[in-house]
């Protein structure tokens, strides 16, 4: 009987650590959302930018100004 109740015990409090397990990491979810999204952007950005001067600016100019007649 004694074995039935330690059993019980390891179950209710690996039960505790993996509750306070899920409510810690539902805590630190808005913020590591946050700053996943705020390194997207900057990635996305960064690649842009690169894009832009490798393809669009011998027509756009660096700064988006427009060259010549044809702006």
């Amino acid at each position: 009987m004694n074995t039935g109740k330690s059993e019980t015990l390891i179950g209710i409090l690996a039960t505790l650590l993996m509750t306070l397990g899920l409510l810690f990491a539902a805590i630190r979810e808005p913020a590591r959302i946050a700053s996943d999204q705020e390194t997207q952007i900057r990635t996305d950005l960064d690649e842009a930018m690169s894009l832009y001067a490798q393809n669009c600016s011998v027509c756009h100019g660096l700064a988006g100004e427009g060259i010549g007649a044809t702006p």
